[in-house]
C-alpha cells in the first residue's frame, strides 16, 4: 500500500490573525516515512492560556515518540516544559492567575503500516479521524455524528493530565483507495453534517486535483481569475505563517507553491461556508490522505 496524494490545509479564526491559530498538526514532510504514516492533530482550547503552545507540544511528542505522549508521566514531564515557556513575569496578575489553572488540548494521533496495512488511532477530545472508502463514510472516530459535539468536550490539561474515560482507542486496517480525513472540531462537524458524504469527498478531491485540472472543472473556486490574483498578492511571500507550519522540514519550490495554492483554494471554500453560517467560527485544520 502506498500514500497516493495527502492534502494539508489550515485557516484561522475569521477576525483574528494566523499567529492566534491554536491548532496543531504534523507537518507534510514527516507524515509519511520508512513504510509508516504517522499523523498528530491538536486543538488549543481558546479558554485557556497559552493553549497554542500546549498544542504544539503534544503534536511535537507524538511526531518523536508516538502513542507515549497519551502516558501520564511523559504528559507530566510535557507540562513542566509547557510551565518553564509560559515566561510569566511579563504577565498581568489577571493572566498569571488564568496561567495557574493550566492549559488544555484535544489531541489525536494516529499510525499505520503501509505494508500491511493495519493502524490504530488514539483520541482526547473532539479532533477527529474518518475512513472513506468507495466515496462513503465507513467509520468516524471518536465522534460519530454531528450531534456527538459539545462545548465541554473532555481535554488534556497540564494540570490534570488526561480525565477519567477520556481516552479512545480504535484498530482497524487499511484498503487501496481508501481516504483518511483528519479534522479539528468545527470541521470535522461541518463534514459529519453533510447530507451527501459522497459530495464531501469529491470536494476533497478536487481541492487535491492541480491546478489544470481546477481551472477546468472550476468547481469550489468560483472566478477562477479573481482567485488567482489573490493567490500572487497573499501567497507571492516567503513568510506566510500556515506554510511555516505545514511545510516544515526540506520542500522544494514547487511543493510550496502547490501547498499555497491548494490552501487558497481551501480558504475559499471555509469562508463560503462560515459566510453562509453553515461552519463555525474557528480555527480549522484538514489533513486529507488518499491511498
Amino acid at each position: 500500500m502506498r500514500v497516493k496524494d495527502i492534502l494539508l490545509c489550515c485557516d484561522h479564526k475569521k477576525g483574528l490573525s494566523p499567529e492566534d491559530f491554536e491548532d496543531a498538526f504534523t507537518p507534510l514532510s514527516d507524515i509519511e516515512r520508512e513504510g509508516r504514516m504517522r499523523f498528530a492533530i491538536a486543538d488549543g482550547a481558546t479558554e485557556s492560556s497559552f493553549s497554542k503552545e500546549w498544542a504544539q507540544l503534544l503534536v511535537k511528542k507524538f511526531r518523536s515518540s508516538g502513542f507515549s505522549v497519551f502516558d501520564k508521566d511523559v504528559l507530566a514531564e510535557l507540562a513542566t516544559e509547557w510551565g518553564k515557556g509560559t515566561n510569566q513575569s511579563n504577565l498581568s496578575w489577571y493572566n498569571q492567575e488564568k496561567v495557574s489553572l493550566g492549559s488544555y488540548a484535544a489531541l489525536l494521533g494516529f499510525e499505520a503500516d503501509l505494508t500491511s496495512g493495519e493502524c490504530k488511532a488514539t483520541a482526547v477530545g473532539d479532533c477527529c479521524m474518518m475512513l472513506l472508502r468507495g466515496g462513503m463514510l465507513l467509520f468516524s472516530f471518536p465522534i460519530e455524528s454531528a450531534d456527538g459535539f459539545s462545548n465541554r468536550p473532555l481535554l488534556i490539561g497540564t494540570k490534570d493530565g488526561i480525565p477519567t474515560d477520556g481516552k479512545k482507542e480504535a484498530r482497524g486496517s487499511l484498503q487501496e483507495g481508501d481516504m483518511l480525513v483528519f479534522a479539528s472540531d468545527a470541521l470535522a462537524a461541518w463534514i459529519l453534517g453533510a447530507k451527501d458524504n459522497r459530495g464531501i469527498a469529491d470536494l476533497f478531491l478536487d481541492v487535491m486535483s492541480d491546478e489544470r485540472r481546477v481551472k477546468e472543472k472550476n468547481a469550489i473556486m468560483g472566478n477562477f481569475e479573481k482567485i488567482s490574483k489573490v493567490y500572487e498578492n497573499e501567497f507571492s511571500h516567503n513568510h506566510d505563517y500556515f506554510s511555516r507550519l505545514a511545510l516544515e522540514g526540506s520542500v522544494t519550490a514547487d511543493q510550496v507553491k502547490r501547498w499555497r495554492f491548494r490552501n487558497l483554494i481551501f480558504r475559499d471554500l471555509i469562508a463560503r461556508e462560515r459566510d453562509n453560517s453553515r461552519l463555525k467560527n474557528d480555527d480549522v485544520t484538514l489533513c486529507v490522505i488518499q491511498f
